[in-house]
């Protein structure tokens, strides 16, 4: 009786080993997708917020030095337009 409890060994068998390791590859391959999407997006968001808060900031800054937009003498659709208002956002962006 001795000897039996000697000889028996606790561990894992090689074939549990290796069915742990696959669930836990499936596992990582349905997730890591998901969270590097999540990433990316959370990284486009920030993108999106930080030039928004930038081009606000511009607008701010323009209307302060040449009034509301208004008083601009934009509205034409001409091409001199926008090269005046891309001319009004440079000299802030810059």
């Amino acid at each position: 009786m001795n000897k039996e409890k000697l000889s028996q060994k606790n561990g894992f068998t090689l074939a549990e080993v290796l069915i742990t390791l696959g669930i836990i590859g499936v596992v990582a391959a349905l997730t890591i997708p998901t969270l590097v999407q999540n990433y990316q997006e959370k990284v486009t968001v920030n993108k999106v917020k930080k030039m928004y808060s930038t081009l606000s900031n511009a607008y701010e800054l323009i209307k302060i030095d040449n009034g509301d937009y208004s008083q601009w003498g934009i509205g034409t659709d001409t091409k001199d337009d926008a090269l005046s208002l891309r001319e009004k956002f440079e000299k802030y962006l810059i």
